[in-house]
């Protein structure tokens, strides 16, 4: 059994010797350490080179240009050649027990993926180790006590609806080869892609209650989760690679498209809270041309499912000055 781990390096230098350290000790028989410098200015790449020439285990790809994460992930990805897949950031801390049970349990299993919970550390509000409640409710109905389920996605569609985050999943790579899994070419939301195309083409997935990462966002706000300018914007871009996706595949779109559309109104919420107020218009009609991408039935599938969400978008298309505030 071989893993393989790909992280996208950006000005990294501060965690490099430290993830490296903590990746070296995951107890799996053969693995490899994918990183992708995405044009780093500071000496993210000269550490990784000399990681290189000590250990044979890693290797590293180099960008001329920043491209974002997304694409230093399908780079590292081209090149994969572990039995799974594991996407990680280099700013964050790996569970490495929980990365052997679980490709473990994935050795055992027929299932294309697991997906496992995480930890979320926000510096500036002194939150710790808390995984979103929301999040923490759509495990619990899925497990009912149990470590870990064997499961298909039609009896875990809220999955979907999941925070889409790239390093809570250990991937088959043959099944991510069989589906062309990547992610997307924005600077912000670029994981939403693979995670709505890693379990929507799914034939079993494994569901883990345990925790592979721990996410720290900054307070000086340098993470990508902190962007507020018009960057932000891309996020719309990024939902619009998945609604392509659904535009080719019309069978999973009437079985899913309205989880979909509930993400969607999630992810708007979430960027009013970050978006920088000159771009509100901007933002404000970006959520309309979205909303109008639904059909009527699938508004009234969407209501049977997430009446919560559907009374939020009645508002929305209402008084969008209203719902979202200057």
């Amino acid at each position: 059994m071989k893993l393989s781990i790909i992280v996208p390096v950006y000005n990294a230098s501060n965690c490099i010797e430290a993830l490296y350290s903590s990746l070296s000790q995951i107890k799996i028989d053969e693995k490899e350490l994918i990183f992708v410098d995405d044009c780093s200015q500071d000496n993210s790449r000269a550490l990784i080179e000399a990681l290189a020439e000590r250990d044979p285990s890693v290797h590293l790809h180099v960008h001329e240009n920043n491209c974002g994460a997304g694409i230093a992930r399908n780079t590292g990805f081209a090149t994969a050649s572990g039995d799974y897949c594991l996407f990680f950031d280099a700013d964050d801390l790996i569970n490495t027990q929980a990365v052997k049970e679980i490709v473990d349990l994935l050795d055992t299993t027929s299932a294309d993926l697991a997906i496992a919970t995480y930890e979320l550390t926000k510096e500036a509000d002194g939150s710790n180790g808390r995984i979103g409640k929301r999040d923490r409710g759509i495990f619990d109905r899925i497990l009912q006590g149990e470590d870990h389920k064997l499961t298909k996605l039609a009896a875990c569609a809220d999955l979907l609806t999941f925070t889409n985050y790239p390093w809570n999943k250990i991937i088959r790579t043959s099944y991510a080869r069989k589906i062309n899994l990547w992610y997307s070419a924005t600077k912000v939301q670029n994981d939403v892609h693979a995670h709505w195309q890693s379990l929507l083409f799914s034939s079993s997935l494994l569901v883990c209650d345990k925790v592979l990462a721990k996410h720290i966002v900054p307070a000086n706000g340098s993470n990508i989760t902190n962007i507020s300018c018009e960057k932000r914007l891309e996020s719309f871009k990024a939902l619009q690679d998945v609604e392509d996706l659904f535009s080719r595949e019309p069978d999973l779109r009437a079985r899913y498209y309205r989880d979909f559309v509930c993400f969607k109104i999630m992810l708007f919420n979430f960027i009013n809270t970050k978006l920088n107020r000159n771009y509100f218009q901007q933002f404000i009609e970006k959520v309309n041309e979205s909303i109008y991408l639904s059909n009527f039935q699938e508004f009234v599938a969407l209501r049977e499912k997430y009446p919560e969400i559907a009374n939020d978008i009645y508002s929305i298309l209402a008084n969008p000055y209203g719902f979202y505030k200057v």
